[in-house]
């Protein structure tokens, strides 16, 4: 069966080149990586927003927006441990999180109390749960 695969290989080999098909496999794999990259979370704009619409130059100001700030930041490595390999290695579980010097409490038992549930339902809580100081300030 090999063998008269390698043939029928052989034989159409030249009406494609091979350069021509590893031109488009090359272009389809920068494109996706190219996508990812685009599409990962920079929180720069979102810190700009928060820290010029968060007013108030006393500590509660002070402390509402860095506050807003590391849910940010938790929000954006939740997202880096599902996509990369890397940052999940890195923290395998939200005890590593929490180790790893995040300083959060709340949000880590509102997202363990989500185990088992929709696999999207961490980050949106976090994201709902980060909003909860911006309601109290206002």
């Amino acid at each position: 069966f090999f063998e008269k695969l390698s043939i029928y290989c052989d034989r159409y080999a030249e009406q494609i080149p091979v350069t021509f098909v590893l031109g488009f496999y090359v272009t389809l794999v920068v494109n996706r990586w190219w996508n990812q990259f685009v599409n990962l979370p920079w929180p720069d704009r979102l810190m700009f927003l928060i820290s010029s619409c968060v007013q108030g130059r006393d500590e509660y100001g002070r402390m509402l927006r860095r506050t807003l700030m590391r849910y940010v930041n938790l929000t954006s490595l939740l997202i880096f441990r599902s996509v990369s390999t890397a940052v999940y290695k890195r923290f395998p579980t939200m005890d590593h999180v929490v180790g790893a010097g995040t300083r959060v409490c709340l949000p880590k038992i509102a997202l363990l109390s989500l185990r088992g549930r929709a696999q999207g339902g961490k980050e949106s809580a976090l994201s709902f749960l980060s909003c909860s100081p911006m309601g109290a300030s206002y």
